[in-house]
Order: C-alpha cells, then structure tokens, then sequence
C-alpha cells in the first residue's frame, strides 16, 4: 500500500499517472480512422447477403445519429476528464462505480478478444488477394497457398505475429510507436482515396462486359455462369427463396442497423488514452466528431461506390453463393472488390494498391486497440481495483509494460476462438457492445443530476435547450438509438446465441464481480475504502 507523507494510506496508487503527453491530435485522428476500417470493408460487403435488398445507405446514416450523439456525450466527458480508461471514469464518476467497473470490463474484455479476432479475418485479406491473383494469372500455385492461408493453424500464426508486432508497438516510446501509427494510416488514407477514384470510374454495364468476357475463357478456374447467371443465384440466398422484387426494403435496411451501430463502435476509443494526448480539452471535438464524420463519409463511398460499379444484386449474390458449398464460388474470393476491378483495368499495380489499402488498416488497427484495452487495466489499477503492478510504468519507454503483457494474452485468446472454433464469435461481440454502450449515454444522461457538484466544477461545456443540459439530450438521444439496435439483435434472428456465447458472458460478467466484490474487502481492510476514489477524478 503507498502511504502519503504522513504515513496514511493514499486513495491512488500515486499522485501522478507517469504516462506522458506524447500523442498527437493527429495521431489520434488516424488511429480512429484505422480503428473503425480495419478490416471492415469486404466484410461490409459481404453483409448484402445476410440482408438481401438492405439499403446500406440508410443504415449507416440511421446509424450514424445516435452513435454521433454518443460519440458527443463522450467528447464532453474527455474534454472535461481527460484521463487514462475513458468510459470506465466516465461511468464510475458520472453515474456509479461498481456499474462503471463491470461495464468497462465487458468492454476491455470484449476490446482485446475483438483484437485477436479481428487479426484473424484479417488475414482473410491475403488470402482473398492470393486467390485473385491466382485467378487473374491462372497460377495454381497461388490458388493453392490463397486456400492454405485461410486454414485455422496458419491465420493463427499469422495473427500471433501480427498481435506480437502490436504489442510492441504498444510497448514502445510513445513518439516512436505513435509516430508509426499515424504514418501508416496516412498511407493507407491516400490509398484508399485511389481506390475510390477507381472505382468511380467504373460503371455496371464495363463492368458486366468485362466479368462475362473473363468467364468465358476462365471458366475452368473460377465459375461458367456469366453476370446474369450469377445475379439470379440470388434466390438462393435464403431458404424460403426472394427476388428484388418481393423483398422488403425497410424490414432488411431495419435489420442491418444493429450491424451500422457497430460498425461505428471503436470511433470512441481515443479517450482511452486521453490522458496522455496533447491540449486533449482543445483536440477532442476534432478527433471524436470530426474523426466520426469522415468514417460516415469512409463507409458510404465504399458501400456506394461499389453497389454503382458492380450492382447490388451481384454483390449480393456473390456474398450469398461464396459461403452456398452446392455452389463452386471460392469462398477465398467472395466480394474481393481489387479482384473485380482488376477485370475492368487488367491493372496490377492497381490490384496491389486496394490489397494494402485495405490490409495496412488490418495491421496497424491493432496497436491503438491494444493500447485502449491497455489503459482499461491502468486506470483500474490506478484506482486499486486491481494490484497496483498492472499500473506500473517503464522509465525508460513510458508505458505501462506489465500491462500490455497481460493484455497480449487476452488477445490471444480471440486468436484461438476465430481460428479453431469460428461459430463462436459472432453473437458476442455486437451485443455485448451496443448493450455496453447503453451506460456511458446513462451517464451522460445523469451526471448534471446525480453529480451535480463534479458536474458543475469539471465540465467545461454546460449549455443547456429548454432548460436541460445539452449532454443529457445527447445522451437521450444515443440511449434510444442504442436501445433499438439492441431490440433488433435480439428480434432479427441473425445474432443466435449458442453455448460459448454464454460462457463468454457468464466468466466476462461473473469474473468482473469477483474482482469488484474482492477488491472492496481488500481496500476495507487498508483503511481506505474502494469507494472513495471514485469521489474523486484521477490526478493526471
């Protein structure tokens, strides 16, 4: 127990963090873009078959309004409590500690198993492009490998090293790992600028000419059906059977807007580490709101662009019959959008240009997300919920090395849930998400009522409309959204639970009582209760 100068115990476990202001706005900004693409495009584009006749559109932009308004609630907080563990303080300080404790571990929990898993479909991509290639070339080598990379042993070891490199990165000087950071997304950014002025410049009908020409003298390798011919797969999509005609817009685009509130989930991540970024207060808004935007702006070009290129009802089949096994689609190919737009320009620079503009956000996502889930074990430490050790920091790299450690492992076991046992992955990560969400808008809601005194004394912003303060109308707004995006995950169907799902809720939630309820006997015996730090905002 650290003891003050008078020999009483202290409520921290120091007076001063020992994490240093190195992050730069930036850096923050371009960790946020890579945080919310990683990975997502193909996967995006593979969602048309699980909402056959979605308007995606309308779903991101439905999306958008709440988790913009929760992303706001977020910003208040980080400009007025910049401090290491974001939601966690903003919940445990704004509306109750214990609730504060679980919900964060949920998502710490879910955070750093998401970066294993993510790791994992990431390598998807290398083996997308190896089959295009091998497609494209008629090279039955890299049709071969493209198959062997996907197979659980190798994505596994290839996701182990990826998740080592992050957790170096992590481990690193700040400037230096930051610094890594920034410029890799900001290669990444101006790739994807070029992906999209290349995918602007195709329409539909070069593109039906080019894939029907291809067809015709590849059959061999890939499919005999022509555009039209795969298009009309569609009907295969699900068991009852549908066409464009009889579907129901509004009942599938409803559908996909859990799948659009998720989609923006990680965008609050920089206030994990607000503490350690430069003029935080001043930076925020930029960050958080502006960051939003221009992932809304990220998303529909890509959904967009893509449907005006290639059609909604191909890529709708494509993502349907490529997981159809009656159907001889490689399901190492799917909506692989390099691939297709290699058909038109017969380009491979510019199929190696998509590839990395999809696959650098893969790589360089994962250290930001480590190094948020990192600072969630922190700042509990830093609040002795959790052995002070984890809130120990190297003096030579200023990072809290044990922790990142212990957050490694936790990774890992994502790794080894999406590479061996697949099924297992899906019904977790969204609900536990969205529902997660539902407590940082409970705060925002609360804080200028239930805190009114820290509410009055920290926040920088405190306007009010018709006489209520602007973060509870936010935080009204984020809560509905939330609410109606977790009803359509349980009402949808497409989110089953199954038998792992529930143990990882059982041992998330149950686990996080355990160390609460131990901790708070712990700290009574010291003479400082658990509760008495959350009275107080961390010292910086």
């Amino acid at each position: 127990m650290t003891m003050a100068s008078g020999g009483k115990p202290t409520v921290f476990v120091r007076e001063a963090t020992g994490l240093v202001r190195e992050v730069s706005a930036r850096s923050s900004f371009v960790a946020q873009w890579m945080l919310v693409t990683g990975g997502y495009p193909i996967f995006i584009l593979t969602y048309l078959g699980i909402f056959p006749g979605a308007n995606f559109l309308v779903a991101f932009l439905l999306g958008f309004v709440p988790m913009f308004a929760l992303l706001a609630v977020y910003t208040l907080f980080a400009m007025s409590m910049p401090r290491a563990g974001g939601d966690y303080i903003y919940i445990s300080r704004g509306l109750e500690p214990t609730i504060g404790f679980i919900i964060s571990f949920s998502l710490a929990a879910t955070y750093l198993v998401s970066d294993g898993i993510f790791t994992v479909l990431g390598t998807g991509y290398l083996g997308y492009q190896l089959t295009a290639l091998g497609i494209v070339h008629n090279n039955s080598a890299l049709l071969a490998l493209g198959s062997v990379i996907i197979s659980p042993w190798y994505t596994f070891s290839i996701a182990t090293i990826i998740l080592a490199f992050a957790a170096v990165v992590a481990i690193l000087r700040p400037r230096v790992a930051w610094g890594a950071i920034f410029w890799a997304g900001l290669v990444a950014i101006v790739l994807t600028v070029v992906m999209f002025a290349a995918l602007a410049t195709i329409g539909q009908g070069t593109f039906q000419a080019a894939y029907d020409h291809f067809i015709a003298s590849n059959n061999s390798t890939l499919v005999s059906d022509g555009f039209t011919n795969a298009t009309n797969y569609q009907q295969t999509i699900t068991a009852g059977g549908w066409s464009p005609g009889s579907i129901n817009v509004f009942n599938a685009t409803l559908a996909a807007f859990p799948i659009a509130l998720y989609t923006f989930a990680f965008a609050q991540l920089p206030t994990n580490w607000a503490g350690e970024m430069k003029q935080a207060r001043k930076n925020m808004p930029l960050i958080l709101l502006g960051g939003m935007i221009s992932l809304l702006v990220t998303f529909v070009l890509l959904v967009q662009l893509s449907i005006n290129a290639f059609g909604q009802p191909f890529l709708t089949s494509w993502s349907a019959l490529s997981t159809n096994p009656s159907y001889p689609l490689m399901t190492t190919l799917s909506d692989y959008i390099p691939f297709f737009s290699y058909l038109v320009y017969h380009n491979d620079a510019l199929i190696w240009v998509m590839f990395l503009a999809l696959f650098i956000p893969v790589i360089f996502e994962m250290p930001p997300l480590m190094i948020a889930g990192v600072r969630y074990l922190f700042a509990w430490s830093f609040d002795r919920i959790l052995p002070a050790k984890l809130a120990s920091v190297n003096e030579r790299t200023h990072t809290p090395v044990v922790a990142t450690i212990v957050a490694f492992v936790v990774t890992m076991f994502g790794a080894v849930i999406q590479s061996f046992y697949p099924a297992a992955t899906p019904s977790v990560l969204v609900p536990v998400v969205i529902f997660a969400y539902l407590f940082p808008a409970l705060a925002g809601i609360a804080i200028p009522y239930v805190r009114r005194e820290l509410y009055e004394n920290s926040f920088v912003v405190r306007k009010r409309i018709a006489s209520i303060p602007v973060i509870t109308w936010l935080g009204i707004i984020s809560f509905v959204g939330l609410a109606i995006g977790l009803y359509g995950t349980m009402a949808s169907g497409l989110y089953p639970l199954l038998l792992p799902d529930y143990v990882f809720y059982v041992v998330v939630y149950g686990l996080a009582i355990m160390i609460w309820v131990t901790a708070y006997f712990v700290r009574r015996k010291t003479g400082v209760g658990l509760l008495l730090a959350f009275k107080e905002i961390p010292p910086e």
